[in-house]
């Protein structure tokens, strides 16, 4: 999927890669992308994940979040569960810009799943 994104939408200024957001600080990016990702990973290895985007001095965050979520539940990483960043124990700012996906999965129960972009700066990480 990388490599076909590279060939059909890459350029000089929009790069895709494959990276280990949990054990590499990844170069700095204007945005980072990372959709349907950190809802697989425990609550360490999110942690260490947002840390390394920290590291990296790139800019934003995108990343899917469940704004209907009201509590948070750990996992081991590989499972999956929804996310609200804002709530425990992330309790990331209200985000820059969000937009609502409008989720028909499981007959409309993640009709709050939501895309939402913050500024690395601004994560309490």
């Amino acid at each position: 999927l990388v490599q076909a994104n590279q060939a059909r939408f890459g350029n000089g200024h929009r790069h895709f890669i494959h990276h280990d957001l949990i054990q590499q600080v990844p170069g700095a990016f204007d945005l980072v992308f990372c959709r349907d990702c950190l809802v697989h990973f425990s609550f360490k290895d999110i942690f260490a994940s947002l840390k390394n985007l920290r590291a990296s001095k790139s800019a934003y965050l995108m990343t899917t979040t469940f704004t209907g979520q009201e509590v948070n539940a750990d996992i081991p990483t590989g499972g999956w569960r929804p996310l609200n960043f804002g709530q425990a124990p992330f309790h990331f700012p209200k985000p820059v810009v969000i937009f609502e996906e409008k989720c028909t999965e499981g007959d409309g129960l993640f009709r709050d799943k939501s895309l939402a972009m913050w500024r690395l700066s601004d994560l309490k990480i």
